[in-house]
């Protein structure tokens, strides 16, 4: 495409004479005074604009003026081509905003010369410009990939040291929120199974929708909402970045992550409560073994003395029975010694901690 003029004079000769000298190969527009020229500027978007100074109504200066004051033409180059060429006349072209100041007659090469200056320049300045933007891009990129690191990072560090459900739940909602997206979540533990929604408790249709999930596939896509499955976990996020295809690919890869943290921690979770469980159970029984115990050995010393009594009286009859109730007792005694350190040391053991095993960089 060629580059555009836009000749701003009010003779149509001088306009004819800058594009015979101009050539072929640029675009040219064209206005008579001021106030066209700043609505062709704005308009035509044009590379560069060669301005006049004497026209009638607005004059060139204030259309100059005008043109560098609107954030969307103030980048095109303005050139004064003028029969003014006393220094108080560039002065009052520079001061208006003008890049340069070409005095009537000129050298066309000059001016050629000029103005092939200005559009490198200004090619230049594009090229800066975008690069520029694409390194904000990138910065603001790797801001959000670090903010969305740092929500999933703290989302891991978070539930490793929860075990109740209703916490779990409120945690994740609260990451998808660092997100700027709503949702719900659903654990399940068997045949137990809690839902949250970022409203709270869910709907029913929710409830609904959160149960049907958990058979589906392991990332769902329904419209702007995404569900994200696993054994234990389903996350439902309602307001995907669907507009954005680089944000909603990020978002994707780290939410089904999270998804897969809730599902290892849950079965760690069953596994944990499992065994605190059991420990309970034989805790009890100890306890109970040990009384049992004690009760039938305070039975056998009554009963010994009582046959140490029938011995004085008939020393033959009970010799033997007092015999096997002494070896008794002793084994008995030996009995609740061995149950009673074995509960000692129970309750002085503390229960493992319930912290998920995973590898947090394989995870983020």
């Amino acid at each position: 495409m060629k580059p555009k003029v836009l000749i701003v004079d009010d003779e149509e000769l001088s306009q004819d004479f800058l594009q015979r000298v101009l050539g072929n190969q640029y675009a040219f527009d064209h206005a008579s005074d001021g106030a066209s020229a700043i609505s062709a500027a704005a308009a035509g978007r044009p590379d560069v604009i060669l301005m006049d100074v004497e026209m009638p109504g607005m004059n060139g200066y204030d259309a100059c003026r005008a043109i560098k004051d609107d954030p969307a033409t103030a980048h095109i180059p303005v050139f004064f081509v003028s029969a003014h060429s006393a220094a108080q006349d560039r002065l009052k072209a520079y001061k208006s905003g003008g890049d340069d100041y070409v005095a009537k007659p000129f050298n066309p090469e000059e001016l050629k010369h000029k103005i092939a200056l200005a559009l490198a320049s200004q090619r230049k300045r594009n090229e800066l410009a975008e690069k520029g933007r694409y390194t904000t891009s990138m910065a603001m990129t790797s801001l959000r990939e670090a903010a969305s690191a740092g929500a999933a990072l703290g989302f891991l560090s978070d539930i490793v040291r929860q075990t109740e459900r209703e916490q779990i739940a409120e945690t994740t909602l609260h990451t998808l929120q660092r997100f700027h997206s709503g949702g719900a979540v659903q654990l399940r533990d068997g045949a137990n199974h809690l839902s949250r929604s970022s409203t709270g408790a869910c709907t029913p249709v929710e409830e609904a929708v959160l149960a049907k999930m958990a058979g589906e596939n392991r990332i769902v896509d329904i419209g702007k909402r995404t569900a994200f499955n696993y054994e234990r976990a389903t996350i439902i996020v309602y307001d995907m970045p669907v507009d954005d295809p680089e944000l909603y690919g990020r978002m994707k890869d780290t939410i089904v992550k999270m998804a897969e943290a809730l599902d290892i921690h849950m079965r760690s979770l069953e596994v944990i409560n499992g065994a605190h469980a059991r420990g309970e159970r034989l805790f009890a029984l100890l306890k109970d073994y040990s009384a049992v115990s004690r009760d039938v050995g305070a039975r056998l010393k009554m009963q010994r003395e009582a046959l140490q009594q029938l011995a004085r009286e008939n020393p033959a009859a009970a010799h033997d029975t007092l015999a096997q109730c002494q070896a008794l007792e002793k084994t008995l005694d030996a009995m609740a010694a061995r149950l009673d350190e074995a509960l000692k040391n129970e309750t002085a053991a503390a229960p493992p901690p319930a912290v998920t095993r995973f590898n947090s960089v394989e995870l983020f």
